[in-house]
């Protein structure tokens, strides 16, 4: 794809079948006004994931080896400002399971600083301490980034900001998703999808997501809950997978292939707004997703989420939207629930979202939009200082011989 002269630049993990993630430059372009060629993506790498209506990226290396500068760079969303270790086979081949997270927000702010551009964190998420060395390094990163933007109150801890900066937290920018697409549009694509698959749009459907490490037991019982709250709410189950890149869809197919009540199995949908349209288009969602989750309460849909791993994250959303009984243990606390909670009023919680959180998320968009036609020209200085750091850290851990011979071999 050709791009703008001065794009602006996105790092997160886009080229990682998921669906929380690939959502947020789409939502970033939207809310920035920026066209397909206005945006770039950086990832760890250019795989092209199967979603028809993800953008393809680019890596910290192609933004280098062709020249090109963006007019600034955005941190995030997603859960990606950490140093461990991805765990994710799509990384495997290329070796770059333990460097994947570290290069998008490192490499971002070694554009940043090399160029001379706005560092804006669009708030992502910082899920655990990061090590001494990379606290170090980060303290620096902080200092010269023009607006810095988390999602939560556990990421904020985490990053440990110096007493000199100043950190916001920002609800995820998903909440934004009914702005980019509206609901009757997404309605009328469920219907579409239903017709497509024989299905009638009259009876009530129930969206489940299950990943494999969020099963109570087996994939048998699991299979069992499901027609258990099939049978006591009087749905049709809608099997989807929200996360590929940890082989939700071939959770699912397990689990189809057990279930005995009718269902649908979704697990293998190619578009974006498919997804999202099933979420919306039923009448309920359980599953084990934050960013599922997100989307059905953000449009009204009465949703549950399985908190099987804990993490701080998925009870950070409940508590924003201070709905904490919607966080659930294990899939056997969505058996055991009362069936009035899919027949509740899921307004209030959608109301609080238009008119608690949007605003603060129209305030975060504006105070990008500002930076990215005026930086704060005091960054210039700290960024520069960053720029030394990294360098120095680059020449001290290869040798001045290696790093001189890597000069050699980029102007061949």
């Amino acid at each position: 794809m050709d791009f703008s002269e001065n794009p602006v630049a996105i790092v997160g993990t886009f080229d990682v079948p998921n669906y929380g993630d690939l959502l947020f430059p789409l939502i970033a372009s939207f809310k920035l006004g920026l066209t397909d060629k206005d945006l770039l993506l950086i990832s760890p790498t250019q795989r092209k994931v199967y979603f028809a209506d993800a953008r393809p990226t680019m890596t910290v290396n192609d933004l280098l080896r062709y020249n090109m500068v963006p007019r600034a760079l955005l941190i995030g969303g997603g859960n990606i400002v950490h140093s461990g270790s991805a765990n994710l086979p799509g990384y495997y081949p290329a070796e770059l399971d333990r460097s994947a997270y570290p290069s998008l927000w490192i490499g971002a702010a070694a554009l940043a600083s090399i160029h001379n551009i706005p560092l804006i964190w669009n708030a992502p998420g910082v899920p655990f301490p990061l090590s001494q060395m990379a606290a170090h390094v980060m303290k620096h990163i902080l200092r010269a980034s023009s607006y810095i933007s988390v999602r939560d109150q556990s990421s904020l801890d985490n990053l440990d900001e110096p007493d000199d900066v100043r950190t916001s937290i920002i609800p995820d920018t998903v909440f934004s998703l009914p702005e980019l697409w509206a609901r009757d549009y997404l309605l009328q694509r469920f219907r579409a999808l239903l017709q497509a698959h024989g299905r009638s749009d009259q009876q009530p459907y129930l969206a489940i997501h299950v990943k494999a490490r969020s099963l109570d037991a087996d994939i048998e019982t699991m299979a069992a809950q499901i027609d258990s709250l099939s049978q006591k709410l009087g749905m049709t189950p809608i099997l989807i997978a929200l996360g590929h890149c940890h082989d939700d869809h071939v959770t699912a197919d397990r689990i189809s292939g057990l279930l005995a009540s009718e269902h649908i199995n979704f697990a293998r949908l190619t578009t974006l707004v498919d997804v999202a349209a099933t979420l919306v288009g039923s009448r309920g969602y359980l599953g084990a997703s934050m960013h599922g989750y997100i989307t059905a309460v953000s449009y009204g849909v009465p949703a549950r989420i399985i908190g099987k791993p804990a993490l701080p994250k998925t009870r950070a959303v409940t508590g924003l939207l201070k709905r904490e009984q919607d966080l659930l243990n294990c899939w056997q606390d969505a058996v055991d629930l009362p069936p009035v909670w899919i027949t509740g009023d899921a307004g209030a919680t959608e109301r609080l979202i238009r008119e608690d959180l949007i605003p603060m998320l129209d305030r975060h968009w504006a105070t990008i939009r500002h930076l990215i036609r005026q930086d704060d020209a005091s960054k210039a200085a700290l960024r520069n200082r960053l720029a030394r750091l990294l360098l120095r850290y680059q020449i001290a851990n290869t040798g001045i011989s290696r790093f001189l011979a890597a000069l050699d071999q980029d102007q061949a």
